[in-house]
């Protein structure tokens, strides 16, 4: 882990994902959850050089088990979209579609929508986009490549939440971003001492390590009495299984 950020937890992932790719080379392979695959960062993703190993945004039908937007098929050229019965409708200029005077007696309508002036559709400026990933998203090369790099992210996700660190310990962003931004980096050497070290060595070295982790960040910290000054003890080092 080489960068890490801390935002409200109302505000969207994708852009923030983005901040911290800004700068790098293409050719990434960028790995998230849903929260980074809206159809902005996509297409950022994707004009930067960087292949999107992201999971889609789940699609919701009207009816359990009914059709969902990714069953219209979509004519851009002809500016028109048609639905899974075979009737098309004109796309407006705000991205709409209305099929309502085709849903009157249509055998496939309860399987479609419960609205009683039938289907309507709204397109994502980005939906392109967002079709493209999910249509990636049940390919063989897709899901190896998320299956086998899920577990060590989620490793690391558990390794930076530990010790109580689940929950933020102040009020404010930028107070939390500077306790934050310590979590990496501690998380990171713990990791590479446990590639690094020999079995019969690593576990004696722990207490050496952690006495030096914590001067090391004892050293950064405010001094008690300043606006920043954090309250409480350092928890406790120990090496990731």
């Amino acid at each position: 882990m080489t960068e890490c950020a801390l935002t409200a937890a109302n505000l969207p992932d994708g852009p923030t994902g983005l901040q911290l790719l800004d700068g790098e080379a293409p050719g990434l392979e960028v790995l998230g959850d849903s929260g980074y695959g809206s159809g902005p960062t996509r297409a950022a993703l994707r004009a930067a050089g960087h292949t999107q190993t992201i999971k889609p945004i789940p699609l919701h039908s009207a009816v359990p088990g009914g059709f969902t937007i990714h069953d219209f098929r979509i004519d851009w050229q002809a500016g028109m979209v048609r639905c899974p019965a075979g009737a098309t409708a004109p796309i407006t200029s705000s991205g709409q579609v209305s099929f309502a005077r085709h849903c009157q007696g249509c055998p496939l309508r309860r399987r479609c929508t419960t609205a009683k002036r039938g289907r309507t559709i709204h397109l994502h400026p980005h939906e392109d986009e967002l079709r493209a990933a999910r249509r990636r998203a049940v390919t063989r090369s897709f899901q190896q490549s998320y299956r086998r790099w899920r577990p060590m992210v989620e490793r690391s996700i558990a390794w930076l939440v530990a010790d109580g660190c689940r929950r933020v310990p102040y009020r404010g962003i930028e107070r939390n971003q500077l306790w934050w931004s310590l979590r990496p980096p501690r998380s990171t050497c713990a990791g590479c001492w446990c590639l690094a070290l020999p079995a019969t060595t690593a576990c004696g070295c722990w207490s050496d390590l952690r006495g030096h982790l914590q001067g090391w960040i004892m050293s950064r910290r405010p001094v008690q009495g300043s606006r920043h000054a954090p309250v409480g003890r350092m928890p406790a080092f120990r090496p990731p299984l």
